[in-house]
């Protein structure tokens, strides 16, 4: 089962596994990035970045969805997560289950980005799609860096932005 759907640049890091994995029960982590999962050194990073009773696992877009689907349908508690928005308009696109609530977390400034939220900065392109997910897939986009700090939805940080 999917317990979290979350966008978040750093992908593992000390906050994840800490607040995140342990308020969500998460046992299991699926990380879709093409760019770690084409990195054999990243990549062994990542997958051994998590306690050994958990399990994280790294795909690119392509070879993810049938891992997702597996993730959906049985009973293992499941972190997916990325960095991009624009990763999370095309698995709302391929996965018709996907659970229809996102959090987006901490996504670091790069030219054009604009602060969404304390932390988080996406560009004109993110924001096409994070409007896209809320207006056509209703998935409830939510800007939330640790679960016991306030969340704000897509309504409260889109003034900002376009």
């Amino acid at each position: 089962m999917i317990n979290l759907v979350r966008c978040d640049d750093r992908l593992i890091h000390g906050q994840c596994m800490t607040k995140i994995v342990q308020h969500f029960f998460i046992k299991e982590i699926i990380v879709v990035d093409d760019f770690t999962a084409n990195n054999s050194i990243m990549k062994l990073v990542f997958e051994k970045a998590v306690p050994p009773s958990m399990k994280a696992r790294v795909y690119t877009i392509d070879n993810c969805i049938e891992k997702i689907r597996e993730a959906i349908n049985n009973e293992t508690p499941t972190l997916i997560l990325f960095k991009s928005p624009l990763v999370a308009k095309e698995l709302y696109a391929k996965l018709e289950k996907l659970p229809k609530s996102l959090m987006v977390g901490p996504i670091s400034k790069k030219t054009g980005g604009k602060e969404a939220n304390f932390g988080t900065y996406l560009t004109k392109e993110e924001v096409e799609a994070v409007e896209h997910l809320v207006v056509e897939k209703k998935v409830d986009v939510y800007f939330q860096i640790l679960p016991d700090q306030k969340r704000f939805g897509w309504d409260d940080v889109k003034v900002k932005l376009m």
